[in-house]
């Protein structure tokens, strides 16, 4: 992957963007809105509680206005510890062209976990700048280096007491915030008391544990990354470094592997996917062994990922055709090869299984957007993907013809719809305007169909809008002025007193002559 996307996503907990509370839900984005980047491939939100996904594909990405084919994919969601949720969203393909880029209904993507958290905070419309030219405030091509380190006793050991562990550097440190390591037996505080001190020429940590540890148990070292500072700027500390030692007759547990999305979970797409151990002292790849998903009928290549690895026990599959993601409606399977994987030295195979569900959206409407008189509007029907199961009533409210201004901004409301679902074909749905319509001004006007109005089995429709241009003169008042320059829709000119009803342009304007 391009990005050190955990290290972008756990600065988001320490970021100095504004946060807010909607219903005690705070939230914090990174980088924070308005930022300029050279590249925007990925960007994560922070969240006060437990999120999951919902409907990203209902998130529209505009660069300067104008609505992209780039979609947005919940690449991870995970928990810090501390209280906050991360959401790691990946934007494919990366945006990369200059420009002012705008993500609409990011509230649709996510949504808490539990309903008794309430509604997911508006989000409203998140922009960032992106110039291939910009530096940044460092040297240009600077690179961090990854420092390298071994411990001792190697993290998954049998020890008969835990009295010193060592953590062995290929560079100088600096003791630093000792306070936030921890020892923990079997998941509770151990009341042990830890020393620190540098030794090998400030190369090697130790950690002196007082006093000995000798009952059985499982005892986790954690946090020990904070422990220390590189003396030199130029290096990076791993992210998360952690030892786990089994002590007497401890029992080591069973590997736990999680996924996410979670293994046999219906999804709208499937791209990446975050595969996640626990109980688990060492991990590796083999990237000689193939990976793959598949329907059925097609193999797509997968490829692992290992910048996670050492940090977070955390694997990423991820598809070697670069921006695909599965969307067709059916049963996926996840393979990873035998030995793609090894596990504390053990060759291991793992099959995920996922759904995709048919996606349920408006495939047509009538009158199509564009030139219309103002009496098609009094009848609109709209065409579904799939049968319709309900819709909600009480946003019904908010389905509603506008007056869209020149600046492409919401004016007055002209009138709302009533909502019948066909007898005869409930994929059908029609639209009845409230008030007579037939004798609308000409102009620009735009018809807001409102999130999770229309029902289909567990999907709700997103946000939807149609523009309508509504310019109509009377066959008399044309055929008055010979001045006029008058055109068929082909582009052949006509002599205004010829003229009957239909759609023509005149003056160079689009107009709809009755």
């Amino acid at each position: 992957m391009k990005k050190n996307l955990l290290a972008l996503a756990a600065a988001a907990v320490l970021s100095t963007s504004a946060m807010f509370a909607y219903d005690e839900i705070s939230v914090s984005y990174d980088p924070a809105p308005g930022t300029t980047v050279t590249e925007l491939d990925y960007f994560s939100i922070t969240f006060g509680v437990e999120m999951q996904a919902d409907a990203p594909e209902e998130v529209k990405i505009l660069r300067d206005g104008q609505e992209t084919d780039a979609k947005l994919i919940i690449d991870d969601i995970f928990d810090l510890d501390e209280g906050q949720w991360i959401c790691c969203f990946e934007v494919v393909p990366s945006l990369t062209e200059a420009g002012t880029y705008t993500f609409k209904n990011l509230d649709w993507a996510v949504v808490p976990s539990d309903p008794k958290n309430g509604a997911t905070p508006y989000l409203g419309e998140l922009n960032y700048i992106v110039d291939p030219n910009y530096e940044p405030g460092w040297e240009p091509g600077f690179e961090p280096v990854d420092v390298t380190y071994s411990i001792e006793p190697e993290s998954g050991s049998r020890l008969e007491e835990l009295s010193v562990v060592k953590v062995k550097y290929d560079a100088p440190m600096m003791l630093d915030w000792i306070e936030s390591v921890s020892l923990i037996c079997d998941d509770k505080p151990s009341k042990a008391t830890l020393d620190f001190s540098l030794e090998d020429n400030d190369c090697t940590l130790v950690v002196t544990i007082s006093p000995a540890q000798t009952a059985d148990g499982v005892y986790k070292l954690r946090n020990l990354q904070n422990a220390v500072w590189p003396q030199d700027s130029k290096y990076q500390l791993p992210m998360n470094l952690e030892a786990v030692y089994y002590v007497g007759n401890a029992e080591k547990p069973e590997p736990v592997v999680s996924t996410t999305p979670a293994d046999g979970k219906t999804v709208s797409s499937l791209s990446y996917v975050s595969i996640m151990f626990d109980n688990v002292s060492t991990l590796a790849i083999d990237p000689s062994v193939r990976c793959y998903l598949t329907d059925g009928a097609n193999e797509w290549d997968y490829l692992l990922d290992d910048e996670y690895m050492a940090d977070f026990k955390e694997i990423i599959a991820y598809p070697a055709e670069e921006g695909f993601a599965a969307t067709a409606a059916g049963d996926y399977q996840l393979v990873i090869g035998e030995g793609a994987i090894v596990v504390d030295g053990e060759k291991c195979a793992y099959t995920f299984n996922y759904s995709i569900l048919a996606k349920f959206e408006i495939t047509s409407v009538t009158p199509a957007p564009g030139m219309v008189s103002a009496a098609e509007l009094q009848n609109i029907d709209l065409k579904f993907s799939m049968p319709l199961t309900g819709f909600t009533s009480y946003m019904v409210d908010n389905l509603k013809l506008f007056v869209l201004n020149d600046d492409e901004t919401y004016g007055e409301t002209i009138t709302q719809y009533d909502v019948e679902v066909d007898a005869g074909d409930t994929s059908i749905v029609h639209l009845t305007a409230f008030d007579d319509l037939s004798n609308l001004a000409d102009g620009n006007y735009v018809l807001q169909i409102p999130p999770t109005l229309f029902i289909s089995g567990d999907q709700k429709n997103g946000i939807v809008t149609y523009n309508y241009t509504v310019g109509t003169s009377s066959i008399e008042s044309v055929k008055a002025d010979a001045s006029k320059e008058v055109y068929t829709i082909t582009g052949i000119r006509v002599n205004p007193a010829n003229i009957t009803t239909g759609l023509y342009i005149i003056n160079g304007k689009k107009t709809f002559v009755k």
